[in-house]
């Protein structure tokens, strides 16, 4: 009985999904969300000054990890973050710009990499990305707290792009970006939506 158990809870962490079926014409809904923005700040602690903002950032919440030569770097998930409207103006024209056309007819696929809590794909299915065409594509089942998630990656010559597979007419692909501080930056990640 506790054998049997243990396959019942084991199999229930492990990934039963598929890859989902995609065709069709998919752009930019115009919606754009910040999903995360963490502020990093560096520290040197050679002196009592930097010594003492050390003790301040690390008060106010800040999780601080050291490097080479008494030099810390200290990093603090922001709750809220308003972009600035030139950053926002930068992430509406990159989306915007965001095209992907699959063909209505796949010639199947096959898997890459089969484990309990990720499995690979590469889907044999033309179509085009920001008018760079393509004849197949990668496509990955992650289980993350008992969840599965669904992204297909796209290999360019000068970049990979990957999406968020939400269902068969939505997906949600990500930009990080950076701001510069004057001790540090804040890195920030923003998700767009593509709806077919």
């Amino acid at each position: 009985m506790m054998k049997l158990s243990f396959i019942l809870f084991f199999l229930s962490f492990s990934i039963q999904g598929q890859p989902i079926s995609l065709d069709g014409h998919f752009s930019f809904s115009g919606k754009i969300e910040v999903t995360s923005a963490i502020e990093n700040i560096i520290v040197r602690t050679l002196n009592d000054e930097g010594k003492k903002r050390l003790r301040s950032l690390k008060a106010n919440g800040y999780q601080c990890r050291l490097y080479p030569r008494a030099t810390y770097k200290c990093s603090k998930n922001l709750n809220t973050y308003n972009l600035p409207q030139s950053k926002l103006e930068k992430v509406m024209q990159d989306f915007s710009d965001t095209s992907l056309y699959l063909k209505e007819s796949s010639n199947g696929y096959s898997l890459i990499n089969d484990g309990d809590s990720y499995k690979r794909y590469e889907v044999y299915q033309e179509g085009d990305l920001n008018n760079v065409f393509f004849d197949k594509y990668e496509y990955s089942i992650a289980l993350y707290a008992n969840r599965e998630v669904h992204k297909i990656i796209f290999k360019l010559e000068d970049k990979t792009l990957e999406f968020i597979v939400e269902d068969a007419f939505s997906l949600k692909t990500y930009l990080s970006i950076g701001q510069n501080l004057e001790s540090g930056f804040i890195r920030i990640l923003v998700g767009g939506e593509l709806l077919n």
